[in-house]
Parts: structure tokens; C-alpha cells; sequence
């Protein structure tokens, strides 16, 4: 019944090991303020209230998109032991439907995964409380991003895929939100070798404004 406890925005909370930058080891210290803006989201882009994100427990995305969103925004979040095709391709699909997941989040090294898998099974599963999946972690490519909308569910689903790094605190862009108002402002820009803004069209590096 105590009341929570204050602590300030930068307080370490969560050490992410990355890498080795230049052969050397580095990690990223992440405070409440980072964590809960990217865990934040949630609420931009899930649909529905059981969320289960396939990932290595050990990874800040599975931490922060697959436990800390999920349950800072009271939602279900699904957790697994093993991997998704053990003891059979159909477990991912099994997984789904036992829980009746509404929002699935992954990489797409594992999503395609799940495309060769489907081969070998006669009959998927079906995962009828299913609504997005989003990707994260690296770039979901526009054939790949065609079957899971079309095919993983066995219907038409929503799809999104959201870009981040851990030393952001996790996913900071979606390119396809349900309420854009909960995601972070980070400011997102295209620029030139000497910091100037592109036109729309133009190549050059992205940076972050508002970091």
C-alpha cells in the first residue's frame, strides 16, 4: 500500500551490452524516462491487449516491447521457453491461438523462418484473435512484409515495421501507427553532409533532433 518511489529520469535501470565498437566493449545505461517513452508504443500501435513479442529474454527489445510495454500499459504479455519450432514447426501458430494474441512482434529472421516452416505443415493452426504484427530489430523487406499480411494468419492482417536502437531505449519510429499522439517526438530528419534537411527524394543520413 506504500507509495511508489521517485527516481530521476536518468537513473540507471536497465545496462544494454552492445557490440564491440572498435574492438572494444560498450554498453548503453538506460533510465526510466527512455524505457518508458519507447515502452510507450504500445499504445501507438497495438491492437488489442495480449501481446507477445518472440525474442531472446536476454535482448532490451524483448524486455522493453515484449514485458515492460505490455505491462506498463496493463496489457497481457505472453512469455515462451525454447523455440517456436520445438517440438513442432506449428507452435508459433499454436502460441498464437492458445493465448489469443492480438499484436505479435518479432524480427524478420524469425518471420522468415515461419514462411519455410509453412511448407511442411498441412494445416496452420488458426489464430482468429491475430490483428498486426510488428517487426523491429532489422529491416522488414517488401516481400516478406506482403506474406505475413496476406499469409502468416491465414487471412489479411495489419503489419508495421519500427526502427530503434537499444541506446534509444528501444523502438522510437513506426511507419504504421494506430495513435501516432503516444509515440516519442524524436525529431526524425533526413540530412546532407553539412546537416541540412534534404527535399523529399533525396538520399543522405538520418539523424535524430530530438534524441
Amino acid at each position: 500500500e506504500a507509495d511508489p518511489e521517485a527516481f530521476p529520469t536518468d537513473q540507471p535501470l536497465l545496462v544494454a551490452t552492445l557490440p564491440r565498437r572498435a574492438g572494444r566493449p560498450a554498453a548503453a545505461v538506460l533510465g526510466p524516462a527512455s524505457i518508458i517513452s519507447a515502452a510507450g508504443m504500445h499504445r501507438s500501435f497495438t491492437d488489442g491487449r495480449v501481446v507477445w513479442c518472440a525474442g531472446d529474454i536476454s535482448w532490451p527489445g524483448m524486455q522493453i516491447h515484449g514485458v515492460l510495454g505490455p505491462l506498463a500499459l496493463g496489457h497481457t504479455c505472453v512469455l515462451t521457453e525454447g523455440t517456436l519450432d520445438v517440438p513442432e514447426p506449428t507452435r508459433a501458430w499454436a502460441t498464437l491461438a492458445r493465448h489469443e494474441v492480438t499484436t505479435f512482434i518479432s524480427i524478420p529472421s524469425v518471420l522468415r523462418r515461419m514462411r519455410t516452416w509453412v511448407h511442411d505443415i498441412v494445416e496452420l493452426p488458426p489464430v482468429p484473435a491475430l490483428r498486426r504484427v510488428v517487426t523491429l530489430g532489422e529491416p522488414l523487406d517488401a516481400d516478406l512484409r506482403a506474406w505475413v499480411a496476406a499469409r502468416l494468419a491465414g487471412r489479411p492482417i495489419d503489419t508495421a515495421d519500427g526502427w530503434g536502437q537499444m541506446e534509444l531505449g528501444g523502438m522510437v519510429v513506426l511507419d504504421s501507427l494506430l495513435e501516432p499522439s503516444f509515440a516519442p517526438d524524436v525529431g526524425l530528419q533526413i540530412v546532407d553532409d553539412t546537416g541540412v534537411p534534404v527535399p523529399d527524394g533525396r538520399s543522405g543520413e538520418l539523424v535524430l533532433t530530438r534524441p
